[in-house]
């Protein structure tokens, strides 16, 4: 899983141009936690 901390100017136009690129953006750090590891589990 990649992890990427996206905050401050221009925030919303990056996590657009990530979501455009297919990549999931979550909002929030611990989310993002949960999420790798589930991934990392195979799911």
């Amino acid at each position: 899983p990649l992890v990427i901390r996206l905050v401050g100017t221009m925030e919303e136009e990056g996590q657009r141009i990530l979501r455009d690129a297919g990549i999931e953006v979550l909002r929030g750090m611990e989310e993002a936690a949960e999420r790798a590891a589930s991934i990392a589990r195979g799911g």
